[in-house]
């Protein structure tokens, strides 16, 4: 008689384990196949972002391009001179209209350079070097 009561005191714990381990296999039957696919839509919604970014970096490297050549057209010395001369009425002094200023010696090497720069392009203007 004991063995039948052992039999049905283990039977049920035995049971109960069987059941845990089943279900932990079809967990983990299922989730393999659920884990590798949704890795690849990860995968392809991260090429997918990879690919519209690179699109949209190709047409501002293109905008930037065109900005570029437009601002060195608007920027261009002879359009300036152009725009002076026909709609300023604006004309290259002549060298009794050109006054030399002396400045004050300052600490800052940037403004110091100032009088150099300036006494350079005076001379590049009344030698009539336009470049």
């Amino acid at each position: 008689m004991r063995k039948n009561s052992e039999k049905s005191v283990s039977s049920p714990i035995v049971r109960v384990r069987i059941m845990i381990v089943g279900v932990a296999a079809i967990v983990a039957l299922i989730s393999g196949p659920l884990l590798a696919v949704w890795k690849q839509v990860s995968i392809n919604n991260t090429s997918i972002e990879l690919s519209k970014t690179s699109e949209k970096l190709s047409s501002l490297r293109k905008e930037i391009a065109t900005l570029q050549f437009t601002c060195e057209r608007y920027a261009s010395t002879e359009r300036i001179e152009k725009i002076a001369h026909e709609k300023l009425n604006l004309e290259y002094p002549v060298s009794s209209q050109i006054v030399i200023i002396q400045l004050e010696k300052q600490s800052n090497p940037k403004l110091s350079d100032a009088p150099k720069e300036f006494l350079v392009y005076l001379k590049k203007t009344i030698s009539g070097d336009r470049g």
